[in-house]
């Protein structure tokens, strides 16, 4: 978890001091957004629990998307697809996400054994949206309603009641929102 908490400091301080290094560029190339990619920090399945994310343009309406965090209890990640709706230039981009990874994490607790848990995997489907501010298109935030297709976490539930523990309904949705800053990558 210090990790994680050293990792999202750094990156915040990286991108505050983006600004004090900042070069005067011609009104042509400010207009352009950053079309390549994002790097995020946030919460919800995308960023795998509290943690960071990154989107991998492929073309301006496609992404590649991959995430770690932490879900306190347990480690996430996810990896999947993003299809954004409308310009880049836009401010606000409708998005729908297919992601796998870590979807759900189960605490059993239990007098005897001591307490445990348990992370599960599986398909996730989103909808949201991506807004981004600034002449540039550069900084912004994003939000997702998700709803988790698949995940072995239901079945577990059913046999962990049957052997007497009660744990309580198991929502399939569930939801993110994290901040967005655009790049270009150097590849």
């Amino acid at each position: 978890m210090t990790v994680i908490k050293t990792g999202i400091f750094l990156l915040l301080a990286a991108l505050l001091a983006e600004n004090a290094f900042a070069q005067e560029l011609p009104a042509d190339v400010l207009a352009a957004p950053a079309k390549r990619g994002s790097i995020g920090l946030g919460w919800g399945l995308p960023y795998g629990g509290l943690g960071i994310n990154a989107d991998v343009y492929f073309f301006d309406a496609a992404a590649l998307t991959a995430g770690v965090g932490s879900f306190g209890r347990a480690a996430g990640f996810s990896v999947g697809g993003k299809y954004f709706h409308g310009s880049p230039n836009k401010t606000w981009r409708p998005q729908i996400a297919l992601l796998y990874g870590v979807n759900k994490v189960l605490v059993i607790e239990d007098e005897v054994a001591g307490d445990r848990t348990e992370a599960f995997r599986g398909f996730t489907v989103g909808l949201g949206s991506q807004f981004m501010f600034g002449k540039a298109k550069k900084h912004g935030f994003d939000l997702d309603l998700l709803y988790i297709v698949s995940s072995g976490v239901f079945q577990r539930v059913e046999d962990l009641e049957q052997q007497g523990y009660q744990i309580g309904s198991i929502n399939r949705f569930t939801f993110s929102l994290g901040y967005r800053y655009a790049l270009d990558f150097q590849l």
